[in-house]
């Protein structure tokens, strides 16, 4: 109940809430977006690593999804 209240009270002295919600969403996507590319470039790194370490890939039944 109290975060709502707080919600409402800052409605009623902030007259921009609407766009500090809207910049907040926008930030925090954002903040999102740079992990999830960290995570991706992570992901591509390990994966060139273990396509590297098995140059026979192409024949190898388990790894050949990755490649």
């Amino acid at each position: 109940m109290v975060p709502s209240m707080i919600v409402c009270f800052v409605k009623l002295l902030h007259n921009k809430f609407k766009k500090l919600m809207a910049d907040t969403e926008i930030f925090i996507d954002s903040i999102a977006t740079n992990r999830f590319n960290d995570l991706n470039s992570s992901l591509e790194a390990v994966r060139t690593d273990i396509i590297n370490q098995n140059p026979d890939v192409e024949e190898d039944v388990p790894l050949n999804p990755i490649s």
